[in-house]
């Protein structure tokens, strides 16, 4: 894995965990992970795991 996916996947890791443990919008998860634009976070997100941050919040 190359470093950059790595720290992108360490990033989706703790928004995962920030979705599943906080009531935070996710546009302040976005921001709070080190996203400028929540729409960039929402595809990274759902490239690594298959589903939107809202999507997975709800699972």
């Amino acid at each position: 894995q190359t470093p950059s996916g790595w720290f992108m996947q360490h990033r989706v890791q703790k928004a995962s965990e920030m979705l599943r443990k906080t009531n935070l919008p996710i546009i302040e998860i976005a921001l709070g992970i080190g996203y400028d634009s929540p729409s960039h976070f929402a595809q990274v997100f759902r490239r690594v795991t298959g589903v939107s941050p809202r999507h997975y919040r709800k699972l």
